[in-house]
């Protein structure tokens, strides 16, 4: 008895298969469209990811940079924070006025002093 339903219902899906099919795409070869569908045009951009997290970014390596001048001394340069550099590339730039009066000065008195 269950056998027979099984083949009962089997050759109902056989017959009804290219009628159910017909029906889903809109009838002999057409398309049928959905209703209540949301739909958008589709656009190439770019895809603008964020993650609204909080959170602290070190760097993988940090460089202490300490001066070996006595005394004070002002700082005429710095690179901006998070800058790539390369070697040879400026990083810091201190004054050096007061350094090079002195140098001068030194000078005059060692030329003085050979007098």
């Amino acid at each position: 008895m269950l056998a027979l339903l099984g083949l009962l219902g089997v050759g109902v899906a056989v017959a009804a298969g290219p009628a159910m099919m017909s029906s889903l795409s809109g009838g002999e070869g057409g398309q049928k469209k959905l209703t209540g569908a949301v739909t958008a045009k589709v656009v190439r951009g770019s895809f603008e990811v964020t993650v609204p997290v909080q959170g602290h970014l070190d760097s993988q390596s940090n460089v202490t940079l300490s001066s070996e001048v006595e005394g004070e001394t002002t700082i005429i340069f710095i690179a901006p924070e998070g800058r790539r550099v390369q070697e040879g590339d400026l990083v810091v730039e201190l004054d050096s006025s007061t350094l090079r009066e002195d140098a001068k000065q030194q000078q005059i008195d060692v030329t003085q002093a050979e007098a």
